[in-house]
């Protein structure tokens, strides 16, 4: 697995504090465009206001990869293990990185509904597909010794689903609701 998350290595010393994340995560930058940073600027907007995406949005992650991949063609091995490796991370990351405190409340009563056995890509959206990306960066920068190419092999493919969301946008908006409900 691409993706696999591993601490990163932090040596303290007295005058000096070496942090790995810190030198990869300058080099890892996922572009967000003017569009889709206004799309989630109104995605904080609307959660500070107590509103909640609806569940299941449409489309899903799921769908925006399944189009992506779709819409690219025959991208490589490599990219198709990224994508593969894009969902379990999202499950993954979701309830404490991705969520606003706001949201919390839902994503549990999807947990105790489901019995914890969902697939989250088939329920949640464009907005937080976006919020990964943005995480992303730090997240790669935790994985030590990450080959450089395997970096940017990430980078790109991320690169790829960020332009075809942006493409799409009219698609991939939202809809809230008063929160609270699932």
């Amino acid at each position: 697995i691409i993706l696999a998350m591993r601490p990163a290595k932090r040596v303290n010393k007295r005058k000096r504090e070496v942090d790995t994340r810190d030198d990869q995560s300058k080099n890892i930058r996922i572009p967000i465009t003017p569009a889709l940073n206004e799309l989630l600027f109104q995605d904080t907007r609307n959660i500070k206001q107590g509103k909640l995406v609806a569940l299941p949005s449409t489309p899903t992650i799921q769908n925006i990869l399944d189009g992506y991949r779709k819409q690219a063609g025959d991208i490589g091995e490599e990219s198709e293990l990224i994508l593969a490796d894009l969902g379990p991370l999202f499950n993954l990351m979701l309830g404490k990185h991705l969520l606003y405190p706001q949201e919390r409340n839902q994503y549990r009563n999807i947990l105790v509904r489901d019995g914890g056995n969902h697939n989250l890509c088939q329920l949640y959206g464009c907005v937080h597909l976006l919020r990964l990306f943005v995480k992303l960066p730090l997240v790669l920068a935790t994985i030590p010794e990450m080959p450089a190419n395997s970096i940017e092999a990430v980078k790109s493919v991320c690169v790829g689903l960020v332009g075809y969301i942006d493409r799409n946008i009219r698609i991939f908006s939202g809809v809230y609701e008063v929160g609270n409900q699932i």
